[in-house]
């Protein structure tokens, strides 16, 4: 008699009474939720076939059934509700570029557009409607689309990602203003670059050294063995230039001949310039 449906993350129902097809969002994402949601209807339902409840002339029919029985009218504003004949998010796309003036637009920009549009439909769902979009449905399908492969084999970037999101919202706000769309657009939220993980957070010693490691692979460099031997350079560079060891010792922290000896090495050309220098 009535099914649940889960297209971007939270549950509406889809119920027929008095030979219409009504959706209405539930407004949750928990399944558990949803199904006591769907038993209430179902028995308000009979209820009302059973003459146990009157239903109002006047009544809201999904409002009414949905609230067991005690509102006629929906509680929330038009904004809120969805209309019994929903506008899928492919149809507005369609309705937009058939609208969009002669020279209005870039051709490169249209066909750039259109792509945001197949990549939005394909991840989406083909017919999922414009007022279930919602910010967990932009967070499904970020999440979703960098799981994709971009160009020569490598991750789809944030930014790619973001500029898809842009011109979803931008379509919204072309139905919003043409009276096709009700409910509020969702904002865009900041998408991770997939690439960089441990974005916002201090790195562990050992991704570091895999960093490190993996930058030199395949290059002259790879047998450098890691971070450290970048600062041995760094004092060796300072001392075969004259700089004040007071200098050297602040810059790197040494306190103690012994330290400093560790990490002074001259490089030959230096010391063999030394001593001609002074030998001929």
């Amino acid at each position: 008699m009535a099914s649940l449906e889960n297209r971007t993350g939270y549950f509406n129902v889809v119920f027929r009474f008095g030979g219409k097809k009504y959706t209405r969002s539930l407004h949750t994402d928990d399944e558990k939720e949803a199904n006591r949601l769907l038993a209430n209807l179902e028995q308000t339902v009979r209820d009302v076939k059973s003459g146990r409840i009157s239903l109002p002339p006047d009544a809201d029919i999904p409002t009414f059934l949905l609230s067991d029985g005690k509102l006629t009218t929906p509680h929330v504003s038009n904004s809120d509700s969805i209309s019994e004949i929903q506008l899928s998010l492919r149809d507005l796309f369609e309705s937009f570029f058939v609208s969009l003036p002669d020279d209005s637009l870039e051709e490169s920009t249209v066909s750039l557009m259109k792509m945001h549009r197949n990549n939005l439909l394909r991840i989406l769902g083909d017919n999922v409607f414009i007022e279930d979009i919602d910010l967990n449905t932009l967070d499904i399908y970020s999440k979703t689309r960098r799981k994709d492969k971009g160009r020569r084999k490598g991750k789809i970037s944030a930014n790619t990602i973001k500029k898809e999101l842009v011109t979803l919202r931008h379509v919204l706000q072309w139905g919003k203003k043409r009276g096709k769309l009700a409910s509020d657009i969702p904002e865009i939220r900041e998408v991770q670059d997939p690439s960089n993980r441990t974005q916002g957070r201090a790195i562990t010693r050992d991704v570091a050294h895999n960093r490190f490691k993996s930058v030199l692979k395949d290059s002259k460099w790879n047998v450098i063995p890691g971070w450290h031997c970048l600062r041995h350079s760094f004092i060796s560079n300072l001392a075969s230039h004259s700089i004040d060891q007071r200098l050297i010792d602040e810059f790197v922290g040494h306190t103690t001949e012994e330290m400093r000896r560790r990490y002074r090495h001259l490089f030959p050309d230096v010391k063999q310039e030394a001593i001609s220098s002074v030998f001929g």
